[in-house]
């Protein structure tokens, strides 16, 4: 099985864990701490050898979508099925360098600027999305905080590659605004998750029956979770320097 994925081992000073990437670009990367001892590589790779199978699987589905390199492309529309919206987009271009978002009605959003740099087009995007996101997630987090009754600090809203959601020893929850790409329950999932963090800053049994105490159907919406990259659009995901995004991470 070792031997069935090749690899590129990169070392890393500030790594604190073993963490498999799988991009189309360059196959699976193994990051390890600066001290880690390379013969237990094998054992590691076995252990996480059926995510890395699934991890290609998406980077061959993501190339077929996209191609291996592709001049992004301002999107056509957006659907972000957490809110179960969906807005056309159009693209005005003018005089002005930087790149602004507008609402142009309930269902249109519109793109003023230098619209001819899509790197500057896609960066407006991610800042309207985080936009969005605060506007939904933050109240959406408060409603189920108040039905479980589990309390928090603070939130923030993020947009990390790896992660979901996270949680603090001090309850600081952070919130990934890709989540508004996922259907409905599986944010609530999420949310339900990082509540339950805040008494349990792992994952116990103990942590696992608070959630099902919430959400008996959690196990089935974790694994959709798993494959949650599939709704992420094309446009996000794209490199506008025609560089091929990751498809997967993940901590041995």
């Amino acid at each position: 099985m070792y031997q069935k994925f090749p690899y590129i081992l990169r070392i890393s000073e500030k790594a604190k864990h073993v963490r498999f990437q799988v991009s189309v670009e360059k196959g699976l990367e193994i990051v390890v701490p600066k001290r880690f001892r390379a013969s237990r590589l094998p054992s590691l790779v076995e252990k996480n050898s059926r995510w890395i199978e699934r991890a290609f699987q998406k980077a061959k589905t993501f190339q077929g979508q996209i191609g291996p390199v592709q001049d992004w492309q301002v999107p056509e529309e957006i659907t972000l099925l957490a809110l179960g919206t969906t807005w056309r987009v159009l693209s005005r271009e003018n005089a002005r360098k930087s790149v602004v978002v507008q609402m142009a009605s309930a269902n249109t959003l519109s793109l003023h600027g230098g619209t001819n740099d899509s790197s500057a087009c896609q960066n407006a995007l991610k800042a309207w999305l985080t936009h969005t996101a605060k506007e939904h997630l933050i109240p959406w987090l408060k409603r189920v905080s108040d039905e479980t009754r589990l309390g928090y600090s603070s939130v923030s809203i993020r947009q990390q590659r790896t992660r979901w959601g996270s949680c603090t020893s001090r309850h600081l929850i952070s919130l990934n605004a890709r989540l508004l790409f996922l259907p409905p329950d599986l944010v609530t999932y999420v949310l339900v998750h990082e509540l339950c963090h805040t008494r349990h800053l792992n994952h116990s049994p103990r942590f696992w029956r608070l959630v099902e105490s919430y959400l008996p159907d959690y196990r089935q919406l974790d694994q959709q979770l798993r494959n949650g990259d599939q709704y992420m659009p094309g446009w996000l995901m794209a490199s506008c320097d025609g560089k091929t995004p990751t498809c997967g991470t993940h901590s041995g």
